[in-house]
């Protein structure tokens, strides 16, 4: 039987439907829009951020606070923005684009994602674009990455040896314990 079915299922595989194009004036505006995103974080200070997240958490919008979070912990392995190296605009399903943007900045580079999705506007009937999520990633070297992992492993296995040596102590005090409860029943 399972001979049978896996010659048989062999051929059920789905065929990959090609996606359409993305139009050029949502290329344009995810570009546009990325590139505005990047500036307006790059100016904020850390003030500037730390008021910007209450208000936002305040509002209850998830996608910006996600955004400042993501943000404030990359801020401090980046630096000032220099420019931005390349844009790649796709298309995620029938409603939702997502643009890839490697920018540069004065101490790494940086992949910047932004999604967004098409929603009509109950203003004037046309469509527009909601950002549904922004991610910043600084882009590390292999040796950093060496170093980091490095650090995190001394710190667990001095954290774990530390532990052990505390939980010994207490279980070489508990014989002194045991020992005085002898002397007071003498």
């Amino acid at each position: 039987c399972m001979a049978v079915c896996f010659f048989a299922l062999t051929a059920c595989s789905g065929s990959k439907k090609e996606s359409e194009p993305v139009p050029e004036t949502i290329v344009s505006t995810m570009k546009t829009g990325a590139e505005n995103y990047l500036k307006e974080f790059d100016s904020y200070d850390d003030e500037t951020l730390a008021t910007t997240l209450k208000r936002v958490q305040k509002q209850k919008n998830t996608v910006m606070e996600s955004a400042i979070t993501s943000w404030q912990s990359s801020k401090a392995d980046l630096g000032r923005l220099v420019s931005v190296l390349s844009e790649d605009v796709e298309r995620v399903d029938e409603e939702t684009y997502k643009i890839t943007v490697r920018a540069s900045y004065e101490q790494r580079e940086l992949d910047f994602v932004l999604t967004a999705e098409e929603v009509v506007s109950d203003n004037y009937g046309g469509t527009s674009l909601a950002a549904t999520e922004m991610v910043f990633t600084p882009i590390f070297t292999t040796g950093e990455k060496l170093e980091r992992a490095a650090m995190n492993t001394l710190m667990g296995m001095g954290t774990v040896f530390l532990v052990l040596i505390f939980i010994s102590f207490i279980i070489a005090s508990l014989k002194n314990v045991r020992s005085e409860e002898h002397t007071s029943e003498l």
